[in-house]
This record gives structure tokens, C-alpha cells and sequence, in this order.
């Protein structure tokens, strides 16, 4: 995945962007198949899902190209933000230093669990850090947002049929109502 336009402290060249996560290219990679460049993680997830190149033609070979030295001097040598910016970090680095930045940051939590849930509390949370509490957390969170988008879903199409049933009402109530309704419309309908 790309790294995010806003962490970024000059004017990013369109040619930077991949059009899969909409990031600065990180390990810009050319498709084989279209010649288009992604990031390298952008470009094997979609494949993973597609069975086609980005541009919706067959792919014939799953390898990676690097993008060419240009590509990855010029992104390698913008500014950006460290990854702990949110943290606290002020730290502005050039891209192809950032790797070494964050490993000796700081701002960077004391403890990651193998799973990868970072952790910035003290030691004694580091102790009864429990992954599966963590995620099981995160994922009622995720499974409450489904529910409230079904339930406003469930209303809007409740909304819909009371709707075309109070049309229908009309037509039979009032015959030329039909003629209002799809002169109304009929700037929409081709």
C-alpha cells in the first residue's frame, strides 16, 4: 500500500500515484501485462482477487517489474512525514530514509506483539496484552457499523416502498396524475 498524499511536504507528480490505494508508490512495481505502474503490494493483492491486470485485460504472467530507476529516485527522495507523526514526531525525512527513521523513533510504541497490534502503553499492559481480546474488540466495533448500515438500509427501502405504494395510490385515485408524474421524470429516463 501507498503511503498517504498527506504525509507529504511538496507537490506530488501525478506519474507517483498508484490508482489502486491513490498513495505515493511504495516499491513502484510495472504490471506486465499493461505496462502500468502500482505498489507492489497494490498490484499482488488485485491480482489475488482478479485474475486481471488493473486495466481489466487477462494476465498471462504474475511477476513484477521493477518501475525503472527514474520513478524511484524521484519518490525516494520526496519528504514525508515519520510514521509516528500522530504520536508526536515532527520529524520530515526523505523517503528512501524513513526505514531507518522508524526503526530508532522516539515516538515509536515500546512493545508490538507478534500479530502486529502495536501497544503503547506502559510494561505492565505489555503483560496482559491479549491479541484476541484486542481484534475481538476491534471486530464488534466493524460488526456494529454493519448493523447500523443495514438497519438504515432496512429504513430507506421501507421509505421506497411506501413511496411507489403512494404512487400507485395516486394512479388509481387520479388517472392523470400518471401523466404529471412521467412528465416529471421523463427529463431522466433516455
Amino acid at each position: 500500500m501507498g503511503y498517504d498524499l498527506d504525509r507529504f511536504h511538496e507537490k506530488i507528480s501525478s506519474s507517483m500515484i498508484c490508482s489502486l490505494c491513490r498513495g505515493v508508490m511504495e516499491k513502484p512495481t510495472t504490471e506486465p501485462t499493461c505496462k502500468q505502474k502500482f505498489c507492489q503490494a497494490c498490484l499482488v493483492a488485485f491480482w489475488s482477487v482478479s485474475g486481471r491486470c488493473p486495466c481489466g485485460k487477462r494476465i498471462s504472467i504474475r511477476k513484477t517489474y521493477d518501475a525503472g530507476p527514474d520513478l524511484c529516485i524521484r519518490i525516494s527522495n520526496l519528504h514525508i512525514n515519520c510514521d509516528y507523526a500522530d504520536s508526536g514526531c515532527n520529524v520530515i525525512i526523505k523517503v528512501r530514509d524513513l526505514k531507518s527513521h522508524v526503526a530508532q523513533c522516539p515516538y515509536k510504541p515500546e512493545f508490538e506483539c507478534e500479530a502486529g497490534c502495536v501497544l503503547e502503553e506502559s510494561d505492565t499492559e505489555e503483560q496482559r496484552h491479549n491479541c484476541i481480546e484486542v481484534q475481538n474488540e476491534a471486530l464488534k466495533e466493524v460488526q456494529n457499523s454493519i448493523s447500523e448500515l443495514a438497519e438504515m438500509e432496512s429504513t430507506i427501502e421501507d421509505n421506497l416502498n411506501k413511496s411507489d405504494a403512494l404512487i400507485e395510490l395516486m394512479n388509481i385515485n387520479n388517472p392523470s396524475i400518471n401523466d404529471i408524474l412521467n412528465s416529471m421524470c421523463s427529463p431522466f429516463v433516455e
